[in-house]
């Protein structure tokens, strides 16, 4: 099928991935969000010692040696730790990226300006709605304000660009609220003059679990509203935006809509341990933060009820990642995922990067899948007619899509004269490839018609 494949982000990509370190840095928190997922891990009645300055320090040390390159601070809220700008500095001096994920509340002018001397890469807000009549039913009384002017605090400091700013927004029963949630946040994004929205779908855990009734929802009604965010995603230019969803849903926004969502095997295929590692307030150190999470208990008393995961404060990070603890994880991951072929999965154009969570797995398709497919036959059916005409007053070659484009694309546009439906191009390519599967063809060739329409190259009668 390669030399079905179009270049750049059109063509299925290889994943190589660098490791990534989720590091839970502090227990604490000023805020206690509906849908906190740690929020059973570190609630007031756990006690969890937290590693010292210098335990981390040594840590820190030999990360690089373990391949990492990046620490993504989370928590608790990591500016509840006192002493998390020598951590930053300490880490920045070897070099390792620095990214953190906060509630925004707690930064100030001093706390900006530690950001930028301490050399942070990367902000992400956590920000669940456009005004405070959403987002603080779900995170607490002012928070959106508070976290708005922090958003509008660092961004007029920064130089150069950095550190990136990017808004975080969960999903919610609440989000369907309003009919002009999406617009309303891409319009905050824009004005905030953030590098990047995040759009991540509830996942049911801690906080969430217990406040299912006020907080979950369908996927098919999360669905829609997905759909408007591809929908404004080619409006607004300012920013990125990226939803964490399965690829087959990202394939059909990005085909019916013209967006660029990024296809990754994020979030669908499983990493723990292969490109990035869950480390606890504690030391403790897991694969990835499902298994350290009331989810995985049925898992771990089935599979892992003799291994403890190892402390990075006992030894060394390299020596914790070989421990048996994590060679049992390698070995039951890896006959899981064997075992667990659904029929629709592997069927599915994205079989090869997508697979089930091993953790919390169920015996049946998820939900995103089933949801999506029948839409996507259908506006895959509904595209047989249209009529592609190349922009003749365009040149390909000027603008460089030309090189971008592999030998199968580039067959394409002579087709592309506007007497030929989509129709009538995959029968003609149907006739040359034989060897191809009908839904392939289909595939690669409106994923090549929403590009160059996306582009202004061509037009649909």
């Amino acid at each position: 099928m390669s030399n079905l494949k179009m270049k750049a982000n059109w063509e299925k990509p290889n994943f190589k991935m660098p490791k990534v370190l989720l590091w839970d840095v502090t227990t604490k928190c000023n805020l206690e969000c509906l849908h906190c997922y740690n929020a059973d891990k570190y609630n007031h009645a756990v006690h969890i010692k937290e590693m010292s300055l210098q335990e981390i320090k040594d840590m820190i040390n030999g990360l690089k040696e373990a391949g990492i390159t990046q620490i993504h601070f989370l928590g608790g809220e990591p500016f509840c730790r006192k002493d998390l700008f020598e951590i930053i500095t300490h880490a920045k001096e070897k070099d390792i990226l620095i990214s953190i994920n906060t509630n925004g509340t707690l930064i100030n002018d001093f706390v900006s300006n530690q950001i930028l001397k301490s050399g942070v890469d990367q902000l992400v807000f956590s920000l669940d709605g456009p005004n405070e009549f959403v987002n603080d039913l779900i995170r607490g009384k002012n928070v959106f304000n508070k976290c708005t002017e922090s958003i509008q605090l660092l961004s007029n400091l920064r130089v150069n660009g950095y550190p990136k700013i990017a808004i975080s927004w969960t999903i919610t029963k609440l989000s369907f609220q309003n009919t002009q949630i999406v617009k309303m946040m891409f319009d905050l994004c824009e004005k905030l003059k953030v590098d990047a929205l995040l759009v991540n779908l509830l996942f049911e855990c801690g906080a969430a679990q217990k406040n299912g009734e006020t907080l979950d929802y369908e996927f098919n009604d999360a669905l829609f509203l997905l759909e408007e965010v591809a929908f404004y995603s080619t409006q607004y230019k300012n920013f990125k935006v990226q939803i964490d969803a399965r690829p087959l849903v990202l394939d059909y926004l990005n085909l019916k809509y013209g967006s660029n969502f990024l296809i990754t095997n994020k979030g669908t295929q499983c990493k723990g341990s292969k490109s990035h590692f869950m480390l606890r307030a504690d030391g403790k150190l897991f694969p990835c933060a499902p298994l350290d999470s009331n989810v995985s208990l049925n898992f771990n008393k089935q599979f892992l009820n003799n291994f403890n995961p190892p402390n990075v404060t006992e030894s060394s990070f390299s020596e914790s990642i070989q421990s048996s603890f994590f060679r049992k994880w390698s070995e039951l991951t890896s006959s899981i995922v064997l075992q667990k072929r659904l029929p629709g999965c592997a069927e599915c154009y994205y079989g090869d990067i997508c697979e089930p969570c091993p953790i919390t797995y169920e015996n049946i398709e998820p939900e995103e899948c089933t949801t999506v497919k029948p839409k996507f036959d259908n506006w895959l059916s509904s595209q047989f007619n249209n009529i592609p005409r190349i922009n003749e007053t365009l040149s390909l070659d000027d603008n460089g899509l030309t090189e971008q484009l592999s030998d199968y694309s580039l067959s394409l546009l002579p087709l592309m004269n506007g007497k030929n439906s989509v129709g009538d191009i995959i029968e003609c390519i149907m006739h040359k490839n034989e060897r191809h599967s009908r839904y392939n063809i289909l595939h690669s060739t409106l994923t090549l018609i929403s590009h160059l329409k996306s582009k202004g190259f061509i037009t649909i009668n």
